[in-house]
């Protein structure tokens, strides 16, 4: 009795797999390391974003010095 039932569960776990795999569902835990992979994308080009603003905005706040310092 036991088998059979261990039988029955399996090919329902097998249906409901090739019925996830037709429609293109995507498995909870893979669609949660997407989500962070695109957290950390979206973050990374955020910090490069404003890196880049940071060193534009410094630049154009002081000139460059080409001589030794005036100050005593």
């Amino acid at each position: 009795m036991d088998v059979a039932h261990g039988e029955m569960v399996e090919a329902e776990l097998d249906a409901f797999i090739e019925r996830r795999a037709r429609k293109g569902d995507v498995d909870p835990d893979e669609r949660e390391e997407l989500w962070k992979e695109s957290v950390r994308a979206y973050t990374a080009r955020q910090r490069e974003e404003m890196r880049a603003a940071r060193c534009a905005s410094t630049t154009r706040a002081r000139p460059h010095a080409t001589g030794p310092s005036s100050r005593p």
